[in-house]
């Protein structure tokens, strides 16, 4: 049997920051682990990407296999 996938979004409002948390109890992934099947896998990397150039934003992913992925942005305020 599946469990039913949740999805916990949590947004707190920081002296400096604001944090947007993400949490899924899905499949989870190895973040560290190269994909060798002749495709370019840079998602990760262009989000990360992105969000700091367009909001100076960190982002914070964790992950572990058959447990789920935890995605932490840190925006700074002004």
């Amino acid at each position: 049997a599946t469990e039913p996938l949740h999805i916990q979004l949590i947004t707190r409002d920081k002296e400096n920051a604001i944090e947007i948390i993400i949490n899924d109890n899905g499949l989870g992934f190895n973040k560290d682990q190269v994909i060798s099947d002749g495709r370019s896998h840079v998602g990760l990397s262009v989000i990360k990407e992105r969000m700091n150039l367009l909001l100076h934003a960190e982002v914070k992913i964790e992950s572990e296999i058959h447990k789920g992925c935890c995605v932490t942005l840190f925006i700074p305020k002004g």
